[in-house]
């Protein structure tokens, strides 16, 4: 899914242009995510792929906001960067601020189109690395090791995370009737342990071959 960008925007890097300032900004923080993830399996480069699935799936997951103003806060420092650079990638002015208790980051200057009873973007035409991608951002912030991987009030919601799962052939079951509850199966662990996370805290089973 193409992203867009902005060329008048003001670059973090004022000397260059605004592409090769956005591409700058992504390899120096994916050089301190390899760094402080050496241990990894996971290739760092694939963290960052696919940006517009990122952003898409941490603003439909719980960001806030409308058009092209959002904001987005998690508690783990490692996800809202990675939020963050994403959506620097794809052409939003991002603003960074930090708390007590979270690490937030708002973005404006690109248009998301955030609808809750559907999924954000095309299934049909979406590639596998892509429904991974945001389906690791949606657990990342809506999971547990207990094999959930999103709860929200609105069943239709519950129902679009199935339907991305499901493209990557992964059974899920949805419990609740008035608050909605969306599991993966156990045997669809190890699958959905190999997306793209950077935190496992939310992860079903937690992170493969680690603690």
């Amino acid at each position: 899914m193409p992203c867009s960008s902005r060329s008048s925007e003001q670059t973090a890097f004022p000397f260059l242009t605004m592409r090769t300032s956005q591409l700058l900004t992504a390899v120096l923080l994916t050089s301190l995510i390899s760094i402080s993830r050496a241990e990894s399996a996971v290739d760092t480069n694939t963290l960052y792929a696919n940006p517009k699935s990122l952003v898409l799936g941490y603003l439909w997951a719980d960001g806030s906001g409308s058009g092209e103003k959002w904001h987005f806060r998690n508690r783990n420092k490692a996800i809202t960067d990675r939020f963050a650079a994403a959506a620097h990638v794809c052409g939003c002015e991002v603003i960074r601020r930090v708390n007590k208790d979270f690490h937030a980051a708002q973005i404006s200057g690109v248009v998301f189109d955030m609808p809750l009873d559907r999924l954000p973007f095309d299934l049909a035409q979406a590639s596998d690395a892509e429904i991974k991608s945001f389906c690791a951002a949606v657990i990342e912030g809506e999971g547990n090791h207990d094999g959930l991987v999103l709860d929200d009030p609105d069943r239709k919601h519950a129902e679009a995370m199935a339907a991305a799962l499901g493209r990557l052939h992964l059974k899920t079951r949805l419990e609740g009737t008035k608050f909605f509850r969306l599991y993966a199966e156990k045997e669809c662990w190890p699958v959905i342990q190999s997306f793209p996370f950077v935190a496992y805290g939310r992860v079903p089973g937690g992170k493969r071959g680690g603690k």
